[in-house]
């Protein structure tokens, strides 16, 4: 159920989030309270959602039709890394369920050795989604990318994603 409301939260924020200029050079941004760094086409709106009351905090950057977003909640438990799979396994599953999409990748990562996470690569009619998570103590971390195939696969968003490290 948590998770239906992750998938539910990156959606509305894909939805919901006006359109700007057109793509720049990343440059490094911060987030003292999310505790991370990234380096974003040009400054994120930051907001504050609530979905069946879990809370979640947003950082986005929309470009007509793409769009990078990173957010986070907290989970009521640190997760033990051998039980991180289910966590990932429904968070995946549940983005493929709301984006009426089909599963194109799925591969295990790290963040800086320390982090246990996942990557996936989900296809629908209407654009490609691209989610990089992870579990930081309490913290349920997503780095995610949308928008046509072509952009979604690039070495330019690969680089984006790559640059997300956690300042804790």
């Amino acid at each position: 159920m948590k998770l239906f409301r992750i998938a539910m939260a990156f959606t509305l924020v894909i939805l919901v989030a006006p359109a700007s200029a057109e793509q720049k050079d990343p440059k490094p941004y911060s987030s003292k309270d999310g505790k991370f760094t990234i380096n974003f086409p040009e400054a994120p709106k930051e907001m504050k959602q609530e979905l069946s009351g879990q809370k979640f905090s947003i950082w986005s950057v929309d470009q007509k039709e793409k769009a990078y977003v990173v957010m986070f909640n907290e989970l009521p438990a640190a997760v033990e890394a051998d039980k991180s799979d289910a966590v990932f396994d429904a968070g995946r599953d549940q983005a493929v369920k709301s984006m009426k999409g089909k599963l194109a990748d799925d591969k295990k990562l790290s963040l800086g050795k320390k982090y246990v996470g996942r990557e996936v690569l989900i296809s629908s009619d209407a654009l490609w989604f691209r989610d990089r998570m992870y579990i930081v103590g309490t913290r349920f971390y997503q780095v995610i990318v949308t928008g046509p195939e072509e952009f979604v696969k690039s070495k330019e968003v690969t680089a984006v994603m790559d640059s997300f490290k956690i300042t804790d």
